[in-house]
């Protein structure tokens, strides 16, 4: 299927829990407002996924999948009136204070694979910088398939992880970063991704690497 599954941390059975454990809740609410590279990688991402979502014609219900406590979905989505968003994460500390600070969001925590809705139930669902630290990837895009309505749209951004990255990506685990370490349990090519993404169901919109080529953004849509 062309899809690279790291094998460099060999923790592709740790569930998400402890791959991401001793994430502060405050984590991106904190980097956004004290650190300028954190902002500037995000606050990029957001506005790249705030134009795709200018584009639905029908935009009413919206999920976040790996929301963490819900910073980049509420960011994303502030100048969108009367949208309905929902967003999941696997941490509770991060679901409850997402609710704290959050409670225009619909917060549910989940097993890292289920999602609580019904058959096409989404308009769009979101998954920024998640599936790298998804175990069970074949099942959680099943998962978001079905709760996808018929043309509804997948927005996924994933590292690109080339030689450049992981030189960034090692230095920050050392410092600020540290608690990502080790938690990367995928590594992706984006144009293998994509294959693997029609392989699951889904038509292709856009592929392109942003970010100094760093990153890589997909948009797709349930066929």
């Amino acid at each position: 299927m062309g899809l690279f599954i790291s094998e460099k941390n060999k923790m592709a059975s740790v569930p998400e829990t402890q791959t991401h454990k001793g994430l502060p809740p405050d984590y991106y609410d904190w980097g956004l407002k004290h650190n300028f590279f954190q902002w500037l990688w995000h606050t990029w991402k957001y506005k790249q996924v705030q134009q795709v979502l200018l584009q639905v014609m029908s935009l009413n219900r919206i999920l976040d999948f790996g929301s963490a406590s819900g910073t980049a979905i509420n960011k994303i989505t502030k100048d969108f009136k009367d949208l309905e968003i929902h967003a999941v994460d696997v941490i509770d500390e991060l679901i409850e204070y997402g609710k704290s600070k959050r409670p225009h969001i619909l917060f549910k925590k989940i097993d890292g694979v289920h999602l609580p809705y019904p058959d096409e139930y989404f308009d769009v669902v979101t998954a920024l910088d998640v599936l790298e630290h998804v175990s069970n990837l074949d099942n959680v895009l099943l998962e978001i398939l079905r709760c996808l309505k018929k043309g509804g749209k997948l927005i996924i951004t994933i590292p690109n992880e080339n030689f450049l990255w992981e030189i960034i990506w090692g230095i920050w685990t050392v410092g600020k970063g540290k608690v990502w370490e080790d938690a990367h349990i995928n590594s992706f090519g984006l144009v293998s991704f994509a294959a693997y993404l029609k392989e699951k169901g889904f038509n292709i919109d856009k592929k392109t690497r942003t970010h100094l080529r760093l990153n890589n953004f997909i948009v797709a849509s349930k066929i």
